[in-house]
């Protein structure tokens, strides 16, 4: 921002209703210009935001003459329940640089969400300038610092919406400028006779005659003539005029005298415009000495509008009249029937039996101007108004050139629009009616040719323009209303305006809206129950397109980099990808796979095809598809099964000899796996009275394999039982079996129990007393127990002692522990039992 000071200020009110949103508003002194004792005066240094060009020129980047410049300076302190408004004590100007001149806008607080859409709902302050011919600024236009000024005493008003008191306060008037805007450059047109045709001028020459004509003739102007610049026409000096006759340079008029005929020749009209920019046209002149058409001037004046008829009733310049010269005095004429056509816009009005002058080298025609009449343009004459070549009416008759009957050569080439001489009916305003705002959906790079709807009324013709920049690649021709072109970018939906503008100015407006998008290539993700062993099943991908294309497109299809699980050749018939091409109507292609069936229990399997190299699309998201082999047959059940060497006693083996040692083996019920199992064996005793090998061994080898596709087992695993001589119950162990492979879905077996029949005879036990024989007086001897052979489990042997022969229980004592006892596995006591004498 520039500096900021009392003096750079302009005042503005504020509505109580609205809110004064931010702190930056502080009070000063109470400043009561003829307000009541509520106003105030507030400053708040950041009240103008960083301005901004906001309209687009109609050709892209550049605006040429009439187009108009919009400057919009955004008030800092959006309040969303505030409208503003200029008040009428003063303006507020802003100077903007176009080129090297300065040119002072003047500003309006306007609402234009209806131009710029609605993120322009709140008024704001806007300025306008509408190029003039001559400006012109390659680079773009620029904003100078501080470009914002108010002359003399400047107030604006912004007014609440509650209510109709008002507080003052002063907004501040510092801005930032912008320098040259390469999109928003202005320019003039090159002078241009595009669209223009090629006049042929017929004049005549004075010959022998003392009345000699004198030509009066426009030739054709730019076809942009309003847009350039200083133009400037002459005829090149390749061929000069013949002599006598001379070009004005403003009009394009050849005016003069001509008294030698010549031949039909080509000439070239000039236009310079003041950039020294040129643009030719070939026109063609021959002067004859018959009599002809000299030229067809309007000779009445529609006063200072430059237009015949009015809003109201017609008035007093509703007449037009015109005057055509011959080439020379014709004495007399036959005036039966002798028409002039003259065009006002699209019709043709003929007026017939003119006047004729004194000398009789003039005809005048007057024509009322009727409400339908319109033309914007000036009124103008077709080639050969009053017919062609010397046949017809015009006949004269003048001593000295031969008498008799002499005829009038009536050719006469078009007199162009004269823009002095405007015809204007009764007024009416342009209308879309009841015109539905079209929606258009477009591809991107797919061309475009679209007609928008036409209104209908107005005065003087209407043209068209659409004020948003169209989708890349789209150009819009006013003259059919053709929006066209290749749109080459991606948009979402977006509102445009098409105006219609008639010869006054009124103007009507349609909204439309254009959504470009893209087409783009998906592949689904189909399944399919693969069925029975040996049978076949379909598996389609489909491939489609979001919309019909309109041209064609081609896409490669191919197994993904990862191809999925299930197997090539086994799983599904193998397949090396190809190539789908869509028609301009086509959506949708099929890719297909044949699915082998089979009878192996196994997981659901994948086929993954992906989508690659697409010409016309684009692949989206969904690039790879995941088919899916559904599995239908049943999961197996696993068990274990132990040989029966000991005939009639299943599942149990002996503890020694023959029939000692047993096999494990694995089988499936109910189906077969597609992958192969390996079953783990392991046995446990459930004998805690022995050693830690349980009376038995497992060999080494300890793994069973079922095949895929196979239901029993191979692998020896075996358990043997262990000999031990001592004698026990029975012995149990626990066969179980772990599980791996089969895809996780066979569950383990249940678990066997195995038996081990004990062979060994009960052991006999006896004791023995050492010494046997002891004295009297205090002697003692040890009592200790044996058994024949070892028993698995302890055994418990309770001494007692009886007097025999000759003794009495009084002559020996037994010791208090009396128990002796053989630990399992042992065959000698472990303590004594004593007696004494």
């Amino acid at each position: 921002m520039g500096k900021r000071g009392k003096g750079a200020v302009w005042r503005a009110l504020v509505g109580v209703g609205g809110t004064l949103a931010g702190a930056a508003f502080a009070h000063a002194a109470a400043a009561h210009v003829g307000a009541p004792d509520w106003h105030q005066r507030l400053y708040n240094p950041h009240m103008l935001d960083q301005p901004r060009i906001v309209s687009r020129p109609a050709s892209g980047d550049t605006y040429y003459p009439g187009e108009t410049i919009t400057v919009y300076v955004p008030w800092g302190r959006t309040q969303t329940r505030t409208s503003i408004s200029v008040n009428s004590v003063g303006t507020v100007q802003l100077v903007l640089t176009v080129g090297g001149a300065q040119r002072t806008l003047t500003g309006i607080w306007e609402d234009r969400s209806a131009r710029y859409g609605p993120a322009f709902t709140i008024r704001r302050l806007y300025f306008d300038y509408v190029v003039q011919a001559g400006d012109r600024d390659t680079n773009g236009v620029s904003l100078a610092q501080d470009a914002l000024s108010s002359p003399g005493n400047a107030e604006s008003g912004i007014r609440g919406t509650a209510g109709t008191s008002f507080r003052q306060f002063e907004l501040e008037k510092a801005l930032h400028g912008f320098g040259a805007q390469s999109s928003h450059k202005v320019d003039t047109p090159a002078p241009s006779f595009a669209g223009v045709s090629s006049p042929s001028l017929i004049l005549y020459s004075c010959g022998a005659f003392d009345d000699c004509g004198s030509a009066s003739h426009r030739l054709p102007t730019l076809s942009n003539a309003a847009a350039a610049h200083n133009v400037t026409y002459s005829v090149t000096p390749a061929r000069p005029l013949p002599s006598g006759l001379v070009l004005n340079s403003s009009t394009a008029t050849i005016t003069g005298s001509h008294s030698a005929a010549s031949a039909r020749q080509s000439y070239t009209l000039r236009a310079t415009d003041g950039f020294n920019r040129t643009a030719d046209l070939t026109f063609y002149l021959e002067v004859r000495d018959d009599v002809g058409i000299e030229s067809i001037t309007v000779t009445s004046n529609p006063g200072s509008d430059k237009t015949y008829g009015k809003n109201g009733d017609f008035g007093t310049n509703d007449t037009i009249t015109a005057r055509v010269d011959f080439s020379r005095n014709i004495g007399s004429i036959i005036r039966s029937n002798v028409c002039l056509n003259i065009r006002i816009g699209s019709n043709t009005r003929r007026v017939c039996n003119p006047t004729g002058a004194t000398r009789q080298d003039k005809l005048h025609f007057s024509y009322a101007v009727v409400e339908s009449d319109w033309d914007g343009d000036g009124i103008s004459f077709p080639a050969n108004p009053m017919g062609a070549g010397k046949s017809g009416y015009l006949r004269f008759y003048r001593a000295g050139i031969g008498g008799g009957d002499n005829r009038i050569d009536r050719s006469f080439g078009a007199v162009l629009d004269d823009p002095n001489h405007k015809v204007r009916g009764r007024q009416t305003t342009p209308s879309f009616g009841s015109t539905a705002s079209p929606s258009f959906s477009w591809v991107k790079d797919n061309a475009v040719s679209q007609a928008l709807p036409a209104a209908t009324g107005g005065d003087g013709g209407l043209t068209y323009s659409i004020e948003e920049g169209l989708p890349d690649g789209l150009v819009f021709a006013a003259a059919t209303r053709t929006l066209s072109g290749t749109p080459t970018a991606v948009q979402g939906r977006t509102n445009y305006t098409l105006v219609a503008t008639d010869g006054d100015g009124d103007k009507t407006e349609l909204r439309f809206s254009i959504e470009v998008r893209e087409i783009v290539l998906s592949i689904s993700s189909p399944s399919v129950s693969e069925g029975a062993a040996g049978g076949t099943a379909a598996l389609p991908f489909a491939v489609t397109l979001n919309r019909a294309p309109g041209r064609q497109v081609t896409v490669d299809w191919a197994a993904a980099a990862d191809p999925g699980t299930a197997a090539s050749g086994v799983d599904y018939t193998a397949f090396s990808g190809g190539a789908l091409t869509f028609s301009a109507a086509d959506t949708s292609k099929t890719v297909e796979v044949t699915v082998t069936g089979d009878a192996l229990d196994e997981p659901d399997e994948t086929i993954r095809i992906a989508l690659s190299n697409p010409s016309g699309a684009v692949v989206g998201s969904a690039a790879t598809g995941v088919g899916t082999i559904t599995d239908d047959d049943p999961t197996p059940t696993l068990t274990l099964a132990l040989s029966d060497p000991d005939a009639g006693r299943p599942d149990t083996i002996r503890e020694s000899g023959a029939g000692n040692a047993t096999t494990v083996t694995a089988s499936l019920a109910g189906g077969t796996s597609g992958e192969a199992i390996t079953v783990t064996v392991s046995a446990a005793s459930t004998y805690a009275a022995l050693a830690a090998d349980g009376g038995f061994a497992l060999s080494a080898a300890r793994t069973l394999t079922i095949a895929a596709g196979q239901a029993a087992s191979v692998g020896a695993v075996t358990i043997a039982a262990t000999d031990d001589a001592i004698d026990s119950r029975d012995k149990t162990a626990t066969v179980s079996g772990a599980v791996a492979g089969g895809h996780g879905l066979v569950a383990a077996p249940a678990a066997l129990t195995l038996t081990i029949a004990d062979e060994d005879s009960r052991p006999s036990s006896a004791l023995v007393l050492a010494p046997a024989s002891i004295s009297e007086s205090g002697g003692v001897a040890t009592v200790t127990a044996t058994l024949s052979h070892p028993s698995a489990e302890a055994v418990t042997i309770a001494v007692s002692a009886t007097a025999s022969t000759g003794a009495v229980d009084g002559d020996f004592t037994l010791s208090t522990a009396n128990t002796l006892t053989v630990a399992a596995g042992r065959t000698t006591s472990a303590g004594v039992v004593t007696v004494t004498a």
